[in-house]
C-alpha cells in the first residue's frame, strides 16, 4: 500500500470515530435543552470552543499568524451554512427524541447525490432508488400507516437542517480545494459561533439564570472539542481527500450511533418499527456505499 492511500485510510479511520462523537451528541444536546441550557447559547459556546482549541493548535503548528482572505471569506460562508443547519437541528431536536434527530440528520446520505443530480445537471436512476427505499424505511420508523401525526413539526425541521448540512458538504468539498484546511476550519467554527452569541443575546438573555451550569460546563466542552473542533476538521480534511458523496456515506454512521446511545441511556425504546425501519434506512445506506452511482451527461 502506497504512502497516499495508507494516508486516506487513516483520514477514513478517524472520520468514523468522529461520527461517534456525533452519535453521542444527540442525546447530550437532548438532556442539555431539558436541563434549561437554551440551544443557541449552547451552540454559540461549543463553536467558541472549538475555535480556541483549533487556534491554539494553529499557533503551535504555524507561527506565522496570516490568515488569507480567500479562506476568512470561504471559511465564513460554510460557518454561516453550518450555523442555519445546527439552528434548524436544534429546533427540531427539542420535539423529537434523539434517535429520531440522528436518522433524519443521518438522511443528508440521499440528499447528497441527489443535490449532485440538479447541480451538475446529469442524471443518475440509483441516488433516486436509494431515497425511496430511505423514504420507505422512515414511514416504518415513524409508523405513518398508523398514524400520520407521528412525523411532527420537529420531525420536518429536522429534515430541512439535513438538507442544509448536504449543501454544507457540496460547498466544503468544492471550497477546501487550494486551502489551507485548518485555518477553513477555524473560519467555520469562528463564523457559525459568532451568530449563535448574537442570537443567544437576541433570543435567550432571560433564560440563563435557569440553566444547569454543571451540566452546562461538561456538555459544552464535550461537544466543543469532540462533537465540533476535532469533527469538523477531520471533515474538512476528508473533503479535501474525497467527494462529497463518499463523506457523507460515512458521515450517516452518526445516525447509527446516535440511536445506540439514546437506547444505551434509556431515552429510546426498542420497538419492532424502529428496528424493521431502521434496517430499510441502513440498507439504503449500504447501497450507497458499496454501489457508487452511474452518472449521463443529460437527464433521460
Amino acid at each position: 500500500m502506497n504512502k497516499s492511500k495508507r494516508n486516506k485510510n487513516i483520514i477514513l479511520l478517524l472520520f468514523v470515530l468522529v461520527t461517534i462523537a456525533w452519535g453521542a451528541g444527540f442525546p447530550i444536546v437532548k438532556i442539555a435543552l431539558q436541563r434549561g441550557v437554551p440551544q443557541f447559547f449552547m451552540m454559540g459556546a461549543r463553536f467558541a470552543i472549538a475555535g480556541i482549541c483549533l487556534i491554539i493548535i494553529r499557533g503551535a503548528v504555524k507561527k506565522n499568524l496570516h490568515f488569507k482572505k480567500s479562506e476568512i471569506e470561504k471559511g465564513s460562508f460554510l460557518g454561516i451554512l453550518l450555523f442555519v443547519a445546527f439552528a434548524l437541528q436544534c429546533f427540531g431536536l427539542e420535539q423529537t427524541s434523539p434517535a429520531k434527530s440522528g436518522i433524519l440528520t443521518g438522511c443528508y446520505v440521499i440528499v447528497v447525490p441527489i443535490l449532485v443530480i440538479l447541480f451538475t445537471k446529469k442524471f443518475a436512476l440509483k441516488p433516486l432508488v436509494d431515497g425511496a427505499i430511505c423514504l420507505f424505511g422512515m414511514m416504518i420508523f415513524f409508523n405513518v400507516f398508523e398514524s400520520f401525526s407521528n412525523i411532527g413539526g420537529g420531525d420536518w425541521l429536522t429534515i430541512l437542517g439535513a438538507v442544509i448540512f448536504a449543501l454544507h458538504m457540496l460547498f466544503l468539498e468544492k471550497l477546501s480545494k487550494n486551502c489551507y484546511i485548518l485555518d477553513l476550519t477555524i473560519f467555520q467554527m469562528i463564523a457559525c459561533g459568532i451568530l449563535a452569541i448574537i442570537a443567544s443575546l437576541i433570543f435567550e438573555l432571560d433564560q440563563y439564570a435557569a440553566m444547569d451550569f454543571q451540566f452546562m460546563i461538561i456538555s459544552v466542552l464535550f461537544l466543543g472539542i469532540f462533537s465540533t473542533g476535532f469533527a469538523y476538521l477531520i471533515q474538512t480534511l476528508a473533503q479535501k481527500n474525497f467527494s462529497a458523496t463518499t463523506v457523507s456515506m460515512v458521515a450517516c454512521l452518526e445516525a447509527v450511533f446516535a440511536t445506540v446511545f439514546s437506547v444505551a441511556m434509556g431515552m429510546e425504546i426498542v420497538t419492532p418499527s424502529l428496528i424493521i425501519g431502521a434496517i430499510f434506512i441502513i440498507f439504503s445506506i449500504l447501497r450507497s456505499v458499496l454501489l457508487p452511482p452511474v452518472f449521463y451527461d443529460k437527464f433521460l
